[in-house]
């Protein structure tokens, strides 16, 4: 059962290399220190743009595409998450309905 699968917010896709980070995120709340520098490296900014990419051929959010690669993993029965928002636990809860490819799974 997978703990936070999308990273604390990584994930989610708001975090973008070279652009102020979102006020009311975790990047800026000074309770979380150092966390973005710890977390948000090249190497992740990376993969977040190639999901960024894919989730927009699939026509769903970053953090649905991420989701549904968790859920549809073998093994996988269900994730913890931890929306903030309503809007964030309807974004999540819309990873249900999406079914990836073999490719991408």
């Amino acid at each position: 059962m997978p703990y936070s699968p999308l990273g604390g917010g990584i994930l989610t896709g708001k975090y973008h290399r070279d652009k102020t980070f979102p006020d009311g995120t975790r990047a800026v709340d000074s309770a979380w220190g150092d966390w973005a520098t710890s977390f948000l490296s090249d190497k992740v900014y990376d993969l977040v743009d190639v999901l960024r990419e894919l989730a927009a051929e699939i026509n769903c959010s970053t953090s649905q595409l991420a989701l549904a690669w968790v859920l549809q993993q073998p093994g996988v029965t269900s994730a913890i998450i931890g929306p903030r928002t309503s809007g964030h636990l309807d974004d999540n809860l819309s990873a249900l309905d999406i079914s990836l490819d073999e490719s991408v799974v």
